[in-house]
């Protein structure tokens, strides 16, 4: 069986007069050891990070660092009981995503016609000059 992508949901309960602050402070994390993340707010001050890693290992590694950057922001939390964030994770069981197949076989059209490593600049030229109508395209680590 082939390794699966681990996915970590934390959900924060922030402080009034904070919101941009934890919003910056969101946006500033060093994301590279996950594959794709995103942030949504939910209303009344609750945010939910979203991010999705390659393998357990991958999670682990950014355990310490999403620790340490919780610890810069904890001023800003309200708790959930004694837990600063509310937090789940778990092996991806289903996977609708697309856009993942996509992006390989842009890279690998883009290697057909010059062997070069195809990046998210290289891609996105191809789907631009061949007018094809899509968003968001997802780059993985290229």
């Amino acid at each position: 069986m082939s390794e699966m992508n681990v996915i970590s949901v934390v959900k924060y309960k922030v402080k009034d007069g904070f919101e941009n602050e934890f919003v910056e402070a969101l946006n500033g994390y060093d994301y590279s050891k996950s594959v794709v993340a995103k942030a949504i707010s939910i209303g009344d001050n609750e945010y939910v990070s979203i991010s999705e890693y390659d393998s357990i290992d991958a999670i682990g590694d950014d355990e310490v660092t999403g620790l340490e950057w919780l610890d810069n922001v904890t001023h800003m939390l309200e708790y959930f009981g004694e837990s600063r964030t509310q937090s789940y994770s778990g092996l991806v069981i289903m996977d609708t995503n697309k856009k993942t197949h996509l992006f390989h076989v842009a890279k690998i059209a883009l290697w057909s016609i010059s062997p070069v490593k195809a990046n998210k600049h290289s891609v996105s030229r191809l789907f631009q000059s061949n007018n094809w109508k899509v968003r968001n395209i997802y780059y993985g680590h290229s």
